[in-house]
C-alpha cells in the first residue's frame, strides 16, 4: 500500500487547485428515480453473467474461468491447496459458488497500466508477480458483480483488493456528464484514512487519459465544503469525478442536506474499516439510509482487520442477493508484543503508567528504533505535555532531531466554525508533523487511537530509510479488534519489524482471556502475570457459575455461596460492592448467557450486583434487547415499541417505535423510569425522569409532538 505521506503529497498539489474556479452545484432531486426502468449496470467481467444483456465480453474475457488457459486448467483440488497455503477461507454465503483465486497478476483481467503501476509500486512480491492473498481472492469475487465481505490482517493490501476492480467497473459504466457522478464510493472513518486512500487511487488515476480518463477525489470535514466540488474546467467540466472518497459525515451533508451528489450513478460502494464503520453508535444507521438511495443491484464490498459480531451480523443484513465472506489467517501477523498490568485502579493510574513508560524509554527503547504512543483522547494532553516524558525521551534523541510531535485533528475541528483559516492552517501544520516523524526526523510522535492507530501508513517512499517502530499502548484500546490494528502499525509494509508494549489497567482486566488467545496465535509468549490473573478470573467464575444455575433452580446451598448473600423469600443474590468492576462485567455477561435477570445498583464504592431468577424481584428494570415494551409518555399516552439496546446509560436504555411516522425508523433514547414491559405498564400519566437524555430522545420528541 501506498504510504499516507504519498497521500499527503497528493494533498499538498491538490491545494494548488484551489485557487481553479470550482462550481456550486445545484440542488439534485432524485426523486423516485428508483421506481422507474433503470439502465442496465455492468458489473460481471470475471463469470459470464446468467443474464446474456449483462455480460461484458468487450471489458474482459467474458467467463475468465473457463477462457484463460491457465485458469481453466486448474482444478478445484489445486485451488484448495493453494488457499490453504495462503491462510485464505472463502464462503459463497449467497449465490453462486466462490470463483478461482488469482495466484498471479497475469492471471487478472485488469488493464495493462492497473498490472503495472500495482508491480511497481505496492506489491511486496512484485518480482514474483504475487498477489497478497486478500487480493488473490477478492479481485475474482468483486470481479464476478458481487458483494463482498473481507477480513485481512492490517497492512495485507485491502486498498488494492477494492481498488482495482473498481476501475474495470468504471470503465465498463458509460461516461458522466455535467453534474454526474461518482461511479465508486470509497467510504473511510476518518480524514486522514481517507486522505491516504485517495493519493492510491490518484496515483493508478494518474496514468489514465483519452476517452479511459479517469478521476478521485476527496472529501472530508474540516475543510468548507466548497473546496471540494467539482473544478468549472478541466478536467472536472462540473462533473463528480468517477472515484470519489469520503468520510461519512461530509458525504452525508453533501447528499442530503445540501443535495448536491445524486445516487444515480453510484454503483459500487466499498466500506473500508468496515469494524469501526458499522459499530453502534457510529455512522451505521446513516449507512443503511445511504444504500436505500442506490440502485438495489448495486455492488458492496466491505473490508477490515477484524469484524466484531455485531458488525457482520449489520454487514450481513446491507449486502446484496450475492455475497462471498473471505477470511485471511491469521487475523493478526506475528508481532513482538509486550503487556504490563496495573491493578489497584480503574484506568491504572496515570503515575504509574508514566514511571513505567519512562523505565521503558531509558531502559529498553532501542537507538535505531522510533517511538509511537498511543492513548485515548481525554489523556492526550496530559501525556504530550509531561514534562519528565519529555525531557526523558529528549535524552535519547540525537541533535538536529525534534523530540516529540503531538497529532490531533480533533481539537482543530472544533475550531473550524469559527476559526476556519487557523483550522485549516492546523490541518497542514499537523502533516508536517506526519511526515517530520516518518522521515525520522522526530524522534517520537503521540497521538490517539482514533487518528493514528487505524490505517496510517507509518512509511516514506521518498526515501530508503526503512522506519523501525515502537508502539506503546498508554492506554489500552476500547476492543480487540482496535487493539489488532494498533500493532499492526509495526508491521505496514516498507517498515523495518517492530514492537509494541501495551498497559492493560484493572478496569480492562475482563479482556486478559482475549488478549492471551491473540498473542499465543501470534507465537508471543504470555507474561506470567497476565497468565496468572486470568487463571485466578477462571477459578472465580466457575464458582459463579455453579451458583448461577442454582439460582436458576430456586435454591442456593449457603455452602456454595461464596461472595455475597442470597435472600431465600425473594431469591435474590446480592454479590459486594467490593468485586472489583471488571469481574462485575464477566458477571454480567455470564448471566446474559444463562438468561438470569441481573442489574447494578447504587453509587461509586456501594454500587452491588444482584441476581434473580424472577426480574421483579430485582431492585431496578431490566430488559433483555428484542423485548416488546410500552413507554409512558408525559400526557399519559402509550407508545408500543422494542428493546434495541438494553444496557442503561444515564438512566436510558435504546428503544425502536412501532409508530415509524411519529419516531422514525431509528431507536431513540428512552428514560428507563418511562419504560414498561408490555402488558405490565401502570395506568394514568407519568412524569418525565429527572436525568439527562441520550443522542436521540424521547423527551424531545415529547416537546416536538405536543
Amino acid at each position: 500500500m501506498a504510504s499516507a505521506t504519498d497521500a499527503s503529497a497528493v494533498a499538498e498539489d491538490l491545494q494548488a487547485l484551489e485557487v481553479a474556479p470550482r462550481i456550486i452545484p445545484a440542488r439534485v432531486l432524485d426523486g423516485d428515480w428508483l421506481s422507474h426502468e433503470l439502465p442496465k449496470l455492468h458489473k460481471d467481467f470475471y463469470l459470464n453473467h446468467p443474464d446474456q444483456a449483462l455480460r461484458c465480453e468487450q471489458f474482459c474475457w467474458g467467463n475468465l474461468e473457463e477462457a484463460h488457459p491457465v485458469l481453466g486448467r486448474r482444478t478445484q483440488e489445486d485451488v484448495e491447496e493453494y488457499r490453504k497455503s495462503r491462510g485464505i477461507v472463502v464462503t459463497s454465503v449467497r449465490g453462486r459458488p466462490a470463483p478461482k483465486p488469482f495466484q498471479t497478476f497475469q492471471e487478472t483481467s485488469f488493464p495493462s497500466f492497473v498490472e503495472e503501476l500495482a508491480m511497481e509500486l505496492f506489491s511486496s512480491e512484485a518480482l514474483q508477480a504475487l498477489p497478497f492473498s486478500v487480493q488473490a481472492q477478492a479481485w475474482p469475487c468483486a470481479l464476478a458483480g458481487a458483494d463482498v465481505i473481507a477480513v485481512a490482517p492490517t497492512g495485507s493490501g485491502k486498498t488494492l483488493a477494492f481498488l482495482l476492480p473498481a476501475l474495470v467497473h468504471i470503465m465498463a459504466q458509460p461516461v458522466l456528464t455535467k453534474g454526474e457522478g461518482p461511479i465508486a464510493l470509497f467510504l473511510e472513518p476518518t480524514r486522514e484514512l481517507a486522505v491516504q486512500t485517495h493519493g492510491v487511487a490518484q496515483q493508478f488515476c494518474s496514468r489514465t487519459k483519452g476517452e479511459d480518463l479517469l478521476r478521485a477525489g476527496v472529501i472530508f470535514g474540516g475543510q468548507a465544503a466548497e473546496l471540494q466540488t467539482p473544478l468549472e474546467g478541466a478536467p472536472d467540466f462540473g462533473r463528480w469525478p468517477e472515484i470519489l472518497v469520503a468520510t461519512p459525515g461530509r458525504l452525508w451533508e453533501l447528499m442530503t442536506r445540501r443535495c448536491w451528489i445524486s445516487a444515480k450513478r453510484l454503483s459500487y460502494v466499498v466500506l473500508d474499516e468496515a469494524d469501526h464503520m458499522l459499530a453502534a453508535g457510529t455512522w451505521l444507521m446513516q449507512i443503511r439510509e445511504l444504500l436505500r438511495l442506490l440502485r438495489k443491484d448495486r455492488q458492496l464490498l466491505l473490508f477490515s482487520a477484524t469484524l466484531p459480531l455485531e458488525a457482520e451480523k449489520a454487514a450481513l443484513d446491507i449486502c446484496g442477493e450475492e455475497l462471498f465472506k473471505i477470511q485471511v489467517n491469521p487475523k493478526v501477523p506475528s508481532i513482538s508484543q509486550d503487556v504490563k498490568l496495573f491493578p489497584g485502579a480503574f484506568d491504572g493510574g496515570f503515575d504509574a503508567k508514566m514511571a513505567e513508560l519512562l523505565r521503558w524509554i531509558a531502559e529498553d527503547f532501542q537507538e535505531e528504533e522510533s517511538l509511537l504512543i498511543l492513548c485515548h483522547r481525554t489523556q492526550l494532553g496530559h501525556v504530550a505535555f509531561d514534562s519528565k516524558l519529555r525531557d526523558a525521551i529528549a535524552r535519547v534523541t540525537s541533535s538536529g532531531v525534534h523530540p516529540i510531535a503531538v497529532l490531533d485533528h480533533h481539537a482543530h475541528e472544533a475550531q473550524h466554525a469559527q476559526h476556519a483559516q487557523h483550522a485549516q492552517h492546523a490541518q497542514h501544520a499537523q502533516q508536517s508533523s506526519y511526515k517530520d516523524f516518518v522521515r525520522r526526523n522526530t524522534r517520537a510522535l503521540i497521538s490517539t487511537f482514533s487518528l493514528a492507530g487505524r490505517g496510517l501508513d507509518f512509511q516514506d517512499t521518498s526515501s530508503c530509510s526503512q522506519l523501525s517502530l515502537a508502539v506503546v499502548l498508554f492506554d489500552f484500546p476500547q476492543s480487540m479488534g482496535e487493539y489488532a490494528n494498533c500493532i499492526g502499525r509495526t508491521c505496514r509494509p516498507g517498515q523495518k519489524n517492530g514492537r509494541v508494549l501495551a498497559f492493560l489497567p484493572e478496569g480492562r482486566f475482563w479482556i486478559a482471556g482475549e488478549l492471551i488467545r491473540l498473542l499465543e496465535h501470534c507465537g508471543q509468549k504470555v507474561p506470567q502475570a497476565l497468565q496468572d490473573l486470568y487463571s485466578q478470573d477462571t477459578e472465580f467464575m466457575t464458582d459463579v457459575k455453579a451458583v448461577m444455575q442454582q439460582v436458576l433452580a430456586g435454591h442456593v446451598s449457603p455452602e456454595t455461596l461464596g461472595q455475597g448473600t442470597y435472600d431465600t423469600t425473594s431469591q435474590v443474590w446480592t454479590l459486594p460492592a467490593s468485586i472489583p468492576s471488571y469481574r462485575r462485567k464477566l458477571i454480567h455477561t455470564l448471566a446474559d448467557e444463562l438468561s438470569l435477570p441481573h442489574v447494578s445498583c447504587g453509587a461509586g464504592q456501594d454500587r452491588k450486583l444482584f441476581i434473580a431468577k424472577d426480574r421483579r424481584a430485582l431492585p431496578d428494570k431490566y430488559f433483555v434487547e428484542g423485548e416488546p415494551v410500552i413507554v409512558m409518555g408525559q400526557h399519559g399516552q402509550k407508545d408500543p415499541g422494542m428493546v434495541k439496546d438494553a444496557r442503561v446509560r444515564c438512566r436510558n436504555i435504546t428503544v425502536c417505535f412501532d409508530d415509524t411516522s411519529r419516531f422514525g425508523e431509528y431507536p431513540v433514547d428512552v428514560p428507563i423510569n418511562l419504560v414498561w414491559p408490555k402488558g405490565e405498564e401502570p395506568h394514568g400519566r407519568s412524569r418525565i425522569d429527572k436525568y439527562g437524555y441520550g443522542r436521540r430522545t424521547y423527551g424531545g420528541y415529547q416537546h416536538h409532538h405536543r
